[in-house]
């Protein structure tokens, strides 16, 4: 289940997150803690971050879309080591429902960073 991010599960899933994306976020920020990290995205990307819910009612992942300028929004996304179980759906999910939503909300420019070792992220970012 797809939904509208809350603090708890951005800070769940920091505490959490597997390991490359930690490397991610510290290469590409100044931020020295999982949940600094979580809540500035959290407050950051405000309606347009979400959160997978997997079938034991706990979050796998959370990700969305940080406005850079009126016009492009960075995207990011963070998981558990249960990523792995639930990516097609989350994939589709992306595709499906947060493209449009990053769309209508007048974005027409996504970017992603990833680290060039990080085939899994680049994949993942294409």
């Amino acid at each position: 289940m797809i939904q509208e991010l809350t603090l708890e599960s951005a800070l769940y899933v920091a505490r959490r997150m597997r390991v490359s994306d930690w490397d991610e976020i510290t290469a590409f920020t100044l931020h020295t803690s999982r949940e600094e990290f979580a809540i500035s995205a959290w407050r950051a990307s405000g309606p347009l971050a979400y959160e997978v819910i997997g079938v034991d009612g706990r979050p796998v992942c959370v990700g969305g879309f940080t406005p850079i300028t009126p016009a492009c929004a960075q995207t990011w996304l963070i998981a558990t080591d249960e990523f792995p179980r639930y990516g097609g759906i989350i994939w589709r999910a992306a595709v499906m429902k947060m493209m449009p939503v990053a769309f209508g909300a007048g974005y027409c420019v996504l970017r992603a960073r990833v680290q060039a070792h990080n085939y899994i992220a680049a994949r993942f970012a294409e």
